[in-house]
Order: structure tokens, then sequence, then C-alpha cells
């Protein structure tokens, strides 16, 4: 953040006031802007708003930052992150349509939030469930095609020579980079050819407004 100022442990803003080295007292920084989670859409929200030099952004998180959090960075150890100090731990309640069971969902406890817990998988979701809410609330802004303005802003897509697809339908200068790993398990490849086989289409890329059908 260009002008901003992120606190991960509330000691340090629970007083308004600090003594000086002459026991005087130092008033605490103002902000304009106060945002209380440092999660995906908290971190995006204060980046954006810490664009302008003029607005002061603090951003609270409860959870400390995730760099030295070595396992939410590799992706197969990111079992490791859950159910640890990581991880809210939360449970779904009891649901009819789940045989009445409670059912595990992990809520990321660090800056990024759930995309600091999340293996490093990036899937941008389906086209038709964008023009869906699109079409509940009314909004057209909501919709796939608006979407994708913001998506190809967001992304700086890295081409791999063994997983091609057509980068002209990817974003090119965004902050997060992304991109497809280029392996696959024999058991994978073997999995897609036969899906292949009895007329399921395979989908290059499973990130642009063709979908991830297939």
């Amino acid at each position: 953040m260009k002008a901003g100022a992120l606190i991960d442990t509330p000691e340090r803003v629970a007083r308004r006031v600090v003594e000086g080295k002459q026991g005087k007292q130092e008033e605490e920084p103002e902000y304009d802007v106060v945002i209380i989670g440092g999660g995906t859409a908290g971190c995006v929200l204060a980046a954006r708003l810490s664009e302008d030099p003029k607005v002061r952004v603090l951003l609270l998180e409860a959870g400390g930052s995730s760099k030295a959090v070595l396992f939410s960075r590799i992706p197969a150890a990111y079992k490791y992150v859950m159910h640890s100090k990581h991880d809210y731990d939360l449970y779904t309640e009891p649901q009819e349509h789940a045989n009445d069971e409670k059912k595990y969902w992990p809520r990321g406890k660090l800056l990024g939030g759930c995309s600091a817990i999340n293996a490093m998988m990036f899937h941008a979701g389906a086209p038709t469930d964008y023009d869906e809410w699109a079409k509940i609330c009314g909004r057209h802004d909501w919709s796939d095609k608006e979407f994708r303005k913001y998506l190809l802003k967001f992304e700086k897509y890295s081409p791999h020579t063994k997983y091609p697809v057509d980068t002209s339908l990817r974003g090119s200068s965004g902050p997060v980079d992304v991109g497809y790993f280029g392996f696959c398990t024999k058991a994978s490849s073997n999995w897609i050819e036969a899906c292949a086989n009895i007329g399921i289409p395979k989908t290059p890329d499973v990130n642009t407004s063709a979908g991830s059908l297939g």
C-alpha cells in the first residue's frame, strides 16, 4: 500500500495515546479508512483505496502476516495449515440436504485470508454463476462480461510451454501472478483421455469466458 499501515497486534491500537519521552502524550496516527480483516477482499480494498496518496488506510488483521507460514506457499503441504492457528476452523450448521451433518469450513486467519491457505489454487469461477447473480440482483455489472474486465486487470498470466492456452484471453499486467503448473500425473492424463473418448470436450483453460465445463 502506498499510504497506509498493517496492524496485526491489537495492543498496538488499543490505546488512544502513548507516553512520549518527556512524559507528554503523543496522539496515535489518524486514518481516513479502517478496514477490519485482512482477508482476500480486505487486502484488495486496502490496496485500491491507498492508491490515492491523500487517503490514509489502516488494515487490521487478527492473524498476522503469512510470510513466515511456509506451508501456505507449498501447494502439496496446504493440509498442514488446516486446523492450525492460521485457520478459524469453522463448521457449518447441520443442514437437511447435507444429511444433517456439520461440514468443516476452513477460513484463513492470517494476512490474505483464505487465499493464503488454499494450496495456491486460482479459479475465476463459472461464467454462468456471475450471469445468474446479475439476473437475481438485477445488476448487469455483476455479469460475466463485466466481471472479466476486472479479472484481466487483476492477473498477470505466465504461460507454460507444457500447457498452451490462448493468452489473448488472459491478463498480462495485473498485480497477481497466475499460471498453470504444467505437470499432469499419468492417472490424470488417462482420465482426460477417457473423457474425450466418450465425447466430453477438453477445456484447455478453465479461467476464461468459455467456462470450465469439459
